[in-house]
């Protein structure tokens, strides 16, 4: 695998400025792998950001400066992933292999032992370059969709349990809780920091506590749920857990639901999130019994550096 780029390409790091025509770019490749498009700027930006604070951006350059490919690099704790998009109109010219080697190298220079890259199931050339070039599948991810022919149902909550919007000063520290004893030993999850969660999150420009929910039981946070405005192409949860203490109980699907009716109220007619196919609380199935349905397969390769 040759380390440098075709004649005519260049790498550089990825600047703010880069967003707007790599939305372009990230659109004509999903288009091109998916059949449809549903990339937004506002996607772009929350990428760029999070991979500004937790990572690295490398963009190829043709000879004329149109981005021809972006490579970004999110490192969490002992986790690196990244994720590598070609300009559709440049495929098969040999800037993939040579970003995955730059990527691989980076992740070395940062202390990174391994290395994950993400590809959408339908990229099949991708999935073989991972494949020639050392890489094993290790999981599989759906992306899941709603789309509501009426206002949805009105949320059913456990006896005693409570629900409100996020308030930034009472709530930030109870949320942040809840999420990591949620999620806390499951795949690829790692714990952020309170301070550089609160950046990335809380501090985004397109910030909304007006759809980030919370449970309770009495003064105790049992659940939280994290919304975000445009999502490819929807509203979007971003994230949602409960405690182990309150599981089973059907406050998950009571948040939900609360957060389907707050898109809907806003004017959204879809809903999506994102899902581990393997997740221990076979969350699929939950999904599918609230009315959503698989619309996207992404999947995740891994490889031990030397």
């Amino acid at each position: 695998m040759s380390s440098s780029l075709p004649e005519g390409f260049s790498l550089r790091l990825g600047r703010p400025d880069d967003v707007e025509p790599l939305t372009e770019m990230l659109v004509a490749e999903e288009q091109a792998v998916l059949g449809e498009a549903r990339w937004s700027l506002a996607d772009t930006r929350d990428w760029w950001r999070g991979l500004a604070d937790h990572g690295e951006r490398w963009i190829v350059e043709d000879a004329g400066g149109a981005i021809s490919g972006v490579l970004g690099i999110f490192e969490r704790d002992d986790l690196f992933n990244s994720w590598i998009v070609i300009d559709p109109r440049r495929f098969g010219r040999g800037i993939e292999p040579a970003l995955l080697e730059h990527a691989e190298g980076r992740t070395r220079a940062r202390g990174g032992r391994s290395l994950r890259v993400d590809t959408f199931g339908a990229n099949t050339l991708q999935r073989q370059l991972f494949q020639r070039c050392g890489y094993a599948e290790e999981r599989r991810h759906y992306l899941m969709q709603i789309d509501f022919d009426g206002r949805p149902s009105e949320p059913e909550w456990p006896p005693g349990i409570t629900c409100h919007t996020f308030d930034r000063e009472s709530d930030a520290r109870d949320f942040y809780d809840v999420m990591n004893e949620s999620f806390i030993g499951q795949w690829g999850y790692r714990q952020m920091p309170f301070e550089d969660w609160v950046r990335l999150r809380v501090e985004a420009p397109d910030f909304d506590p007006t759809i980030w929910f919370i449970a309770r039981e009495g003064s105790e946070a049992a659940g939280v749920l994290r919304g975000d405005h445009n999502r490819w192409g929807s509203g979007w949860i971003g994230m949602v857990g409960v405690r182990p203490r309150w599981q089973r109980r059907g406050i998950g699907t009571a948040l939900i639901r609360t957060a389907f009716r707050a898109f809907y109220d806003r004017g959204e007619r879809s809903v999506g999130l994102g899902v581990d196919t393997e997740n221990p609380t076979d969350a699929t199935r939950l999904y599918e019994r609230l009315g959503m349905r698989v619309t996207t397969e992404s999947m995740t390769y891994v490889k031990e550096l030397t």
